[in-house]
């Protein structure tokens, strides 16, 4: 396909050549196919008419054609093409098929049941293209009780057995600051795309491949299974603490210059100072190092010369790191911590990350122009490949943006046929509500 194809001159993209139909929303699914997307595969998004991807206007709810300035969906569907095409019609669900026909991976984050009602089941597509990898991503797999749930990830991480671990000392089960079960699941995916091409290419047959969102999650907490399998108690919600060593803690440090948090339109809501720095102490060695940069003599008291004894007085330790750290420069002093051999680094957050110098030199962030949501920042891929060099970004498609030279140059309808879609609202380029 035209847009998979690498500039004049640059090698080809692993994914070159390779086809998605990406039937996903929201993060888990879209994300997964992004892969796939940067690394040269022609990524078609499909949307519904009444049913655009659920977080198109995350955050920009407000504003003219929110629909295709949101921050949230611009940044997990760059690089594709977009078609909103009624599959709720039999002529919207022949054309999907039809695409099918051309494709190599299909791709759906549905609830279970939803593709095999629409037809577009993983038997309905071998039928039209024996080849075809097929990925699905139930919440909680597509049998037993919890099967037919609706799932998201905050609710996925909840079940999957990680909130129960985490939080503070005495307090409740603390949800994580993202919703983990998402990108698990779609780094999974993605592979697991990968595997099944790879497949293919050997033995000639396609693939139906089921990923269980709720079970990645649960592959997080598996020492915990084992230690409550065998009676063991291993210590949770322990805040920045260790059950190994100590002193093991992130620590305020002096305050900056001040950042900025805006919203979703770069528009300033709140003015931040604070900074951080956190520290790990995993061996007398460290110990000893940690002293002679700090300078404090309370540090010498006898009870902290082992890491047992500093394990038992941790709290009164982060109390005198806690005064010392107050009026250093994060940065600064995490440096002079590992320059004497000491686990240390300031806490970046993101719009620190954003203007971080060794991220800016590796390139790792990204501008491309949206049509209507103006000049985006995004993150390049994680990945280097040395003969393969990633060769920028486009932006994510606007709603039904590709309708038209899809459904022609792939599925073969007439310019008139597609008007008379466009007539009938099976294909549109703007939400119908």
């Amino acid at each position: 396909p035209a847009t998979s194809v690498a500039p004049t001159g640059a090698p080809a993209l692993p994914m070159t050549g390779v086809r998605v139909i990406d039937l996903s929303q929201v993060w888990a699914g879209p994300y997964a196919a992004r892969f796939l997307a940067d690394m040269g595969a022609d990524v078609i998004h499909v949307e519904g008419p009444a049913f655009p991807d659920a977080v198109r206007t995350a955050a920009r709810a407000d504003e003219p054609r929110a629909f295709n300035k949101s921050p949230y969906f611009n940044e997990y569907n760059r690089n594709k093409r977009g078609v909103a095409l009624d599959l709720h019609s039999p002529d919207g669900i022949e054309a999907l098929k039809r695409l099918v026909k051309t494709a190599d991976v299909v791709l759906e984050n549905w609830s279970v049941g939803v593709s095999e009602r629409l037809g577009i089941g993983y038997d309905d597509l071998k039928a039209i293209n024996p080849g075809i990898v097929f990925v699905q991503m139930p919440a909680y797999g597509k049998t037993g009780p919890d099967a037919h749930r609706v799932g998201f990830g905050p609710a996925i991480e909840q079940m999957g057995g990680l909130v129960a671990l985490q939080g503070y000392e005495g307090g409740p089960p603390h949800k994580s600051g993202i919703s983990y079960g998402d990108p698990n699941a779609g780094i999974v995916a993605a592979g697991a795309m990968a595997l099944g091409l790879l497949k293919r290419e050997r033995s000639g047959e396609g693939s139906h491949i089921v990923i269980l969102q709720r079970d990645n999650v649960t592959g997080m907490v598996g020492e915990f299974m084992v230690a409550e399998s065998l009676g063991v108690s291993v210590p949770t919600r322990m805040g920045n603490k260790d059950v190994r060593f100590a002193p093991h803690n992130a620590y305020r440090c002096r305050d900056d210059s001040g950042r900025w948090q805006g919203d979703a339109r770069g528009n300033p809501i709140a003015e931040l100072t604070d900074t951080w720095m956190a520290i790990a102490v995993d061996s007398d060695e460290a110990w000893l190092a940690l002293k002679s940069v700090v300078g404090d003599p309370r540090l010498d008291d006898s009870r902290f010369e082992t890491m047992a004894g500093r394990l038992a007085h941790q709290d009164d330790i982060d109390t005198i790191l806690g005064e010392w750290a107050r009026d250093q420069d994060a940065t600064g002093a995490a440096a002079a911590l590992q320059a004497a051999g000491v686990s240390a680094a300031p806490v970046l957050t993101p719009l620190m990350l954003v203007n971080d110098p060794h991220l800016a030199e590796r390139g790792f962030f990204s501008h491309y122009d949206h049509p209507e949501a103006g000049t985006c920042t995004s993150s390049a891929p994680v990945w280097r490949l040395a003969n393969s060099p990633f060769t920028g970004m486009r932006p994510a498609p606007c709603f039904g943006e590709h309708n038209r030279v899809v459904l022609r140059d792939l599925a073969g309808y007439s310019d008139v046929e597609v008007d008379d879609f466009e007539t009938r609202k099976i294909l549109v380029s703007e939400p119908v509500t």
